[in-house]
């Protein structure tokens, strides 16, 4: 499995907070993507069990 995450250049309201918002976005997009990795494998596991 490969993501690719590509930014759009351009001014977004609020671009100036991007610095301190960045860390805890990046957390947030970390936690999110652990819990789906681990649904998928749980899902597999179902499905090779059968």
């Amino acid at each position: 499995m490969m993501l690719i995450f590509r930014s759009h250049p351009g001014k977004v309201p609020g671009q100036g907070l991007q610095p301190l918002r960045a860390p805890s976005m990046s957390v947030s997009m970390r936690d999110e993507l652990e819990r789906n990795l681990a649904d998928f494998a749980t899902t597999i596991d179902r499905h090779v069990a059968v």
